[in-house]
């Protein structure tokens, strides 16, 4: 219920604050994607001010707006179809390649328990690769949602 959620995420907050202090950014990604009603007012509550998971997360329109923004994952590193697995660098690619010049930003999904020494290495590579072109900008959490202003989140 909400006020598990409330301090679970509380708690997670704090302990960053304290770890990160002056480099700490209110931005929340919802393990696994799950994401309830409960979990956006809980976020409200303690004033994030960021929501970030897959783009096709479902949502409740219908739900009340909240004073962040949301800033999609657009797109997975890895297959969940059995066991995960990083997904084929080809095909990779080429959907990472079919967002480019859309209005959204690209968000790449990590999995972090399941990130490995070849993840990285190739996550390194395509970070270098993308950092070549100059129609390719990074952007921090703090920029996209000082660029979004306030937007709606719905569930």
């Amino acid at each position: 219920g909400y006020d598990a959620q409330l301090n679970d995420i509380a708690r997670g907050k704090r302990v960053l604050e304290d770890a990160l202090e002056d480099h700490f950014f209110p931005g929340f990604t919802p393990p696994w994607n799950r994401c309830t009603s409960d979990t956006c007012q809980a976020l409200h509550d303690l004033q994030f001010a960021i929501l970030s998971r897959h783009i096709n997360s479902p949502r409740d329109t219908t739900s009340p707006p909240y004073s962040y923004c949301e800033v999609p994952v657009t797109i997975d590193l890895y297959q969940w179809k059995g066991a995960p697995q990083m997904r084929d660098a080809g095909e990779f690619i080429s959907e990472l390649t079919s967002q480019l010049g859309q209005p959204q930003p690209i968000g790449i999904l990590l999995h972090h328990q399941v990130m490995d020494s070849t993840s990285f290495d190739y996550l390194s590579w395509l970070l270098g690769e993308l950092k070549q072109y100059p129609n390719v900008t990074f952007r921090t959490l703090a920029e996209l949602a000082a660029q979004q202003g306030k937007a709606v989140c719905h569930v």
